[in-house]
């Protein structure tokens, strides 16, 4: 039985396409490209009331209205024979649940005039399974059987990458009433052995919320606030090395979702997005499409996408292969698969290829002495939360461990202080530069501090000061922020101590209420809300 907790969502993947024209040998062949933007245009052509079969559903194409053509089915040509396509289904049955793709057909820029790319967006789940709000699950095409992890499972990671492909030339064979083969065999090959780029992959579980509201109003405060620097100004997320950005209810003001951005250099490595499932289920309009457990769900959790782009996907795979050599020089015995060599000395690329043999690696865990495959989720969202956002950390100190750490005398420590630098890349560098020590003694130091204090040096002191320092009167009620101006107003030093002393308490223990959840849990063994 599938004990899946992570979703696959939106892929955008890109693939090299044939445009050479007639030759001696195939005077009458058309190029590829050519096939392929007419079967994009058949698709979406409006005098058509097409019927298309997706998955044994049947599905109509939803036509664009003119007040808003970004909800509907159409074709915009471009110079050069290429052009873009929104391809919108709704199933016949329940028009709500609607199959959504994107098709951009575009010449090669630089020196080769003989080819083009066909970029496709797609959603594997909502293509299986009409909705995303749980797991969809492939059965083995000659065993009937479901795996309980799809996520890692070799079989079902390549046809759910593939789905844009492989769906885009069974759509065009349908509009086209024909069983020709759309791809050329190269093409076809590339697309089979998974060498075709992957722009965005993503992913998203559900984290348990005592209330989504409330845990996005948090996680704004800790990430959020607009602090002065210098002459400029900065986000507290600044410190953490990720930019923040935050979506509201214009109407109430109420949050709806906080998206991180982890970057590598200037490129994007991570996009991570919390947000209430609830607002997008009634954008869509999809209500009433839910089952009651996909209600309760979406209802007592905070949805988490998680989307790795190009860079991300790199960051994935070296991770794998990090992890397979250390279990190679530990005696395990390796996994047994063909592609494993490959992956341990090929040189890593941003492919399907790549990201699927990575996943099937971080998936597994050892039980007993014995390699287990598990859920991606399992390896993904711990590298997340704990790795990339620090959230287990930055959610378990308390105030009275980091007083006690800020006034420690210890060179490593004073030069933890004083670093102002809101970048976390090389912190290490600096603070043994700065302290007149080996790097090796700052990571000692971190590793000793970590366990007696429950702070990391590797996250800013200034961090931890600023949140301490800005989130307790920003979360207080009007009234207490009107008290605290009358007491200092006032020069009433035992009401504004009471006061400030009242904020940082409710605030803390807040905070250990809404986001508690990544400071209590054993990440690394946890599947995240299970469902």
């Amino acid at each position: 039985m599938p004990t899946e907790t992570l979703i696959n969502e939106p892929v955008v993947a890109s693939i090299v396409v044939d445009r050479s024209g007639p030759s001696p040998l195939h005077r009458s062949v058309v190029s590829e490209f050519a096939i392929i933007a007419r079967g994009l245009r058949a698709i979406c052509d409006p005098d058509q009331d097409h019927l298309f079969i997706i998955c044994g559903r049947a599905h109509r194409v939803v036509p664009t209205r003119p007040a808003d053509s970004s909800k509907g089915t159409l074709w915009r040509p471009t110079p050069g024979g290429g052009g873009e396509a929104q391809i919108v289904l709704a199933r016949v049955d329940e028009p709500a649940q609607q199959v959504r793709l994107s098709y951009k057909l575009v010449r090669a820029a630089g020196e080769d005039p003989e080819s083009g790319w066909l970029t496709a967006e797609f959603n594997p789940t909502t293509i299986l399974a009409g909705n995303n709000v749980h797991p969809a699950a492939i059965a083995d095409p000659e065993t009937g059987e479901v795996s309980p992890y799809p996520s890692s499972e070799l079989g079902a990671m390549r046809q759910m990458h593939r789905l844009g492909f492989n769906l885009l030339e069974e759509l065009c064979q349908q509009a086209r009433s024909t069983n020709s083969l759309f791809f050329r065999r190269n093409t076809r090959a590339a697309i089979d052995s998974g060498n075709f780029h992957i722009t965005r992959a993503q992913w998203c579980a559900y984290l348990p919320a005592p209330d989504v509201s409330q845990f996005l109003l948090f996680l704004t405060t800790l990430t959020g606030h607009h602090i002065r620097r210098g002459t400029g100004i900065i986000h507290l997320a600044d410190h953490l090395g990720f930019s923040f950005e935050k979506y509201r209810n214009k109407k109430t003001d109420n949050l709806t979702g906080v998206l991180l951005k982890k970057k590598h250099g200037k490129k994007p490595l991570f996009s991570l997005l919390f947000y209430d499932k609830r607002k997008r289920i009634a954008d869509m309009k999809q209500g009433k499409t839910l089952l009651p457990a996909e209600v309760a769900t979406i209802r007592e959790n905070v949805r988490f996408d998680i989307t790795a782009h190009s860079e991300g996907v790199v960051a994935i795979a070296k991770a794998a292969r990090q992890r397979l050599r250390r279990l190679q020089e530990r005696g395990v015995v390796p996994l047994d698969e063909d592609f494993i060599d490959d992956f341990l000395s090929g040189e890593v690329e941003p492919t399907a290829w790549w990201l699927e043999a990575a996943i099937f690696i971080l998936s597994h865990r050892l039980n007993e002495g014995h390699l287990v495959r598990k859920s991606f989720g399992e390896w993904l969202l711990p590298y997340m939360i704990d790795h990339m956002l620090h959230l287990k950390l930055i959610t378990g100190f308390t105030r009275e461990n980091l007083h006690d750490f800020v006034a420690l005398d210890d060179e490593v420590a004073a030069a933890w202080r004083a670093d102002e630098i809101a970048e976390p890349r090389g912190w290490a560098g600096r603070l043994a530069k700065k302290a007149e020590r080996s790097l090796q003694t700052v990571y000692t130091r971190q590793k000793e501090w970590l366990k007696d204090y429950g702070i990391d040096i590797g996250i800013p002191h200034a961090f931890y000061r600023d949140l301490l320092f800005f989130g307790p009167p920003s979360m207080t009620r009007p009234q207490h922020r009107t008290d605290l101006i009358t007491a200092v107003r006032e020069q009433n030093g035992e009401d504004t101590i009471r006061l400030h002393e009242r904020a940082a308490k409710n605030f803390l223990n807040s905070l250990l209420r809404q986001l508690g959840f990544f400071a209590r849990t054993k990440t690394e063994h946890t599947v995240f809300g299970r469902v």
